[in-house]
């Protein structure tokens, strides 16, 4: 089962946004439901950096970070499946 991935935008009025991987081992994401909060690109490929384990132990969260304009845009995250949370597995 491939792995969920989510934009949590910055902006908290907003509600998450599904990304779509483009090829198998891509080092990016594309958000294809909406445009760029920083240029206005659609759809735009979104990057994270400074991954780290999110406090529910059940998926990785980054830094997410525009690459059409290389502005931070919000938290990338990509729910994994886990039986008893990334700490554990």
């Amino acid at each position: 089962m491939k792995p969920k991935i989510k934009l949590i935008p910055r902006n908290q009025d907003l509600k998450s946004l599904t990304c779509v991987e483009p090829f198998a081992g891509a080092d990016h994401a594309v958000v294809v439901d909406t445009l760029c909060p920083s240029c206005g690109v659609s759809p735009f490929k979104v990057a994270g950096t400074g991954r780290h384990i999110a406090p529910d132990d059940r998926a990785y969260e980054a830094d997410a970070v525009a690459l059409c304009c290389d502005k931070s845009v919000g938290t990338l995250r990509v729910e994994v499946n886990t039986l008893f949370g990334l700490r554990e597995d």
